[in-house]
C-alpha cells in the first residue's frame, strides 16, 4: 500500500499494537456491531452475507469518523467494479 492511501498511516499504525483482537460475524448486522465496538483497522468482508450484504457494511463503516480498510472476500467477480468504487 502505498504513501497516499488513506487507509496507510493507520495499518502502519496498528502493526506497532501488541495484540490484534480478530471478531468474526455470521451476518451483516452483527458485522457493522462488531466493528462499532472494536474500531478495526481492517475489515474482511464477504460480498454475499446474510440480512445485509458487504456492500452495504462498507457504505456504513465508511460513513464513520475513522473508516477501516476493507478487503472483500467472494468468489463472484461481478463485486469486483462496486468493490473498487468503495476503495476497497
Amino acid at each position: 500500500m502505498g504513501a497516499t492511501h488513506p487507509h496507510a498511516s493507520r495499518i502502519s499504525r496498528s502493526k506497532d499494537r501488541k495484540t490484534t483482537p480478530v471478531r468474526t460475524a455470521s451476518d451483516g448486522a452483527s458485522a457493522l456491531r462488531e466493528a462499532g465496538a472494536l474500531d478495526p483497522d481492517l475489515v474482511l468482508l464477504d460480498m454475499t452475507m446474510p440480512e445485509l450484504d458487504g456492500l452495504g457494511v462498507a457504505r456504513a463503516l465508511a460513513q464513520g469518523p475513522n473508516p477501516p480498510a476493507l478487503v472483500f472476500v467472494t468468489a463472484h467477480d461481478s463485486f469486483a467494479v462496486e468493490a473498487f468504487d468503495l476503495d476497497a
